[in-house]
Order: structure tokens, then C-alpha cells, then sequence
């Protein structure tokens, strides 16, 4: 229940700042197009949250969780000792070994494979994010792929923006447009 109440309010707030900021507004597109955008986003992540809890059982394995659920342990430090948590979810001398009685209760904080050899490993950014997200939703999944369906969304209209507008800048713009593009591919 607390869920399910949470999520509307999350859902409420979402779909009016959708129809009422200017950000998400399209020329000659009605005013309801962005808040269905949001809903079909925010549909297609829970149908990939069922189809990975119905027919892969191993949550550490799956995609869709296993960040989440290590976001868990990072959070867990914020009842107990704030200022860990902060210092962990801003990145301020996590690397202390005083930090790995929280790093090591996760399963994708330290990587598989050697980071040196030139891959980029962004896990860590991902389980920062869900810690952070973790302060509104009460731990609640469905809120965090709320969350995440409105930002993606947001970046999707600034994205279609830069890429919409006639202008003698056209080089700045498309430039800028990579930007965006390869920070939300990473």
C-alpha cells in the first residue's frame, strides 16, 4: 500500500510537470504527448522488471536489479552514520579502506575484470544514483523506474531540442548532441 501511494504521488508530480514545463513541449504535438511518453517509458521498465522477476531468478544476475539492489548496502549507512553515506555517495575519501565494510556486502561495487585495461566502469555511478533515489522512494523499485523514465525522457527532449532547432550554430549543436547522446549511452 505505501508503495502504490508513493508511486502515485511520484506519478502525479511527473505527469504535471510533463504537460506544464516548456522543456517538454513539442510544435505541433498536444500538450498530453509527453506525460504518454513518461506513462509508456515508465510501462516498458516495469514489463522488463516482471519478465526478469518471472523468468530469471537470480536477482544478482539480472540487469535491472542487481544495481538497485546493491544500492541497498550504501544506503543502509545513512540511518547509522551519515556522513558515510554522504561521503560515499559523493565520492569524498570512499576509497578508505574504513569504507569496504560497506563495499564489500555488494556484488557489483568491485569490478569483474581490470579497470585498467582501458574499459569504462560506471556500476558505481549507477548504485550512487539508486542510493540517492533511495531518500524519496522508501526502497520501493517502481519509484526508482519512475524516476529514471522522467530523466531519460527529460534528456530525450533536450536531445530532440538540439537537434530541432534551425540555427547558424548547427556545428555547436550537434556537437552538444553527441555530448548528450554518449553520456546517456554510458
Amino acid at each position: 500500500m505505501p508503495e502504490a501511494l508513493l508511486l502515485i504521488f511520484f506519478l502525479i508530480i511527473f505527469i504535471f510537470l510533463t504537460s506544464t514545463l516548456k522543456v517538454f513541449k513539442m510544435n505541433g504535438l498536444p500538450f498530453w504527448s509527453a506525460p504518454l511518453l513518461l506513462l509508456v517509458k515508465f510501462s516498458a521498465g516495469m514489463g522488463l522488471a516482471w519478465i526478469y522477476s518471472n523468468y530469471y531468478g537470480d536477482r544478482s544476475t539480472a540487469d535491472v536489479f542487481k544495481l538497485f539492489d546493491d544500492s541497498k548496502h550504501m544506503y543502509a549507512a545513512f540511518d547509522q552514520h551519515p556522513a558515510d553515506y554522504f561521503k560515499m555517495l559523493f565520492g569524498f575519501s570512499s576509497d578508505a579502506p574504513y569504507y569496504d565494510r560497506y563495499y564489500n556486502q555488494m556484488n557489483h561495487w568491485f569490478p569483474s575484470f581490470d579497470v585498467n585495461q582501458g574499459l569504462y566502469y560506471d556500476t558505481r555511478t549507477l548504485i550512487r544514483i539508486n542510493a540517492f533515489f533511495r531518500l524519496f522512494s522508501m526502497g520501493y523499485y517502481s519509484v526508482h523506474v519512475l524516476l529514471f523514465s522522467f530523466l531519460a525522457l527529460w534528456g530525450s527532449m533536450l536531445t530532440w531540442r538540439v537537434f530541432s532547432r534551425g540555427s547558424t550554430f548547427w556545428f555547436l549543436q550537434c556537437w552538444h548532441g553527441l555530448q548528450v547522446c554518449s553520456k546517456k549511452a554510458w
